[in-house]
């Protein structure tokens, strides 16, 4: 039985996703525009899975409340995204090295994300277009 000033917060521990193409949220634009070492522009899309780890709910809940998708996994994919690939050429982001470029992303995000009290399923660059 709850005492009158407390309040159930529910969370959702199934897989969710943030998409940097994605149009339904109010949080601007969210494609990494970087530099890449050739000095050509380069637009990324990435997708983000992860899950809320069960076990530090109420650490989760105290450090975000439920802001965790706006306030953390948004801002720090794209952070670290436009980090690891700027240090690559524009031909290697969009062809030769894409997987070695996830893998790095996905590597520094996992450890992030575990400091979030959140776990990172897969990390995915999904387009990728050349500013000439």
């Amino acid at each position: 039985m709850l005492r009158p000033a407390e309040k159930v917060e529910i969370f959702k521990v199934s897989r969710e996703e943030f998409s940097s193409a994605s149009t339904d949220c109010n949080c601007g634009a969210n494609s990494v525009t970087l530099r890449a070492q050739d000095e050509v522009e380069v637009v990324i899309d990435y997708q983000v899975v992860y899950v809320i780890d069960a076990k530090q709910v109420v650490k989760l809940y105290l450090l975000w409340r439920h802001s965790y998708q706006d306030g953390f996994v948004r801002p720090q994919s794209k952070r670290v995204t436009k980090e690891v690939a700027s240090q690559y050429t524009s031909n290697e982001i969009a062809l030769t090295k894409r997987d070695e470029i996830e893998q790095a992303i996905f590597s520094r995000l996992e450890v992030d994300f575990s400091e979030a009290y959140l776990i990172l399923v897969e990390f995915k660059i999904s387009d990728v277009r050349l500013n000439d």
